[in-house]
C-alpha cells in the first residue's frame, strides 16, 4: 500500500501542472490563447510526464480562446501520439461546456474522457 503510494506521487511529480488562474480568472480573445499556449509549450521541455491544465478559479473562457489554448493542445497531441492533456478542477459549467463543443468540433470525442464534468 505505502508504495504504491509512494509511485502515485513520483508520477504525479513529474507531470507539468499549468494552473490557469495564475493568468487570471477570465479568459477571451485569440490571441490570449496564443500567448498562454506559447508560454505552456515553453514550460514542457522541463516536464518529464504529462501536462494538466488545472481550471481551478477559472470563471470563464471564451470559445476563441479555447479553440486557440485547448483545443489546439488536444489536437497537437492527439496528431503526434502524445499522451493528451489532462483538464482538471472544472469548476463552470459554461467553461466545461465550451471545452466540451470546442473538442468536438475538432472530432477529438476521445478527450471527453480527461473532462469530468462540475
Amino acid at each position: 500500500m505505502a508504495r504504491e503510494r509512494a509511485l502515485s506521487e513520483a508520477k504525479d511529480v513529474m507531470k507539468l501542472r499549468y494552473k490557469l488562474v495564475e493568468q487570471g480568472s477570465v479568459f477571451s480573445t485569440r490571441s490570449r490563447g496564443v500567448r498562454m499556449l506559447t508560454d505552456l509549450e515553453s514550460r514542457v521541455s522541463e516536464a518529464q510526464g504529462p501536462i494538466v491544465l488545472d481550471f481551478e478559479g477559472v470563471k470563464h473562457v471564451s470559445y476563441s480562446f479555447a479553440d486557440e489554448f485547448v483545443g489546439k493542445l488536444m489536437q497537437r497531441a492527439h496528431d503526434t501520439g502524445s499522451p493528451l492533456p489532462e483538464l482538471v478542477n472544472i469548476d463552470q459549467r459554461t467553461v466545461y461546456d465550451v471545452i466540451e463543443l470546442n473538442l468536438r468540433s475538432r472530432d477529438l470525442d476521445s478527450a471527453q474522457v480527461l473532462l469530468a464534468p462540475a
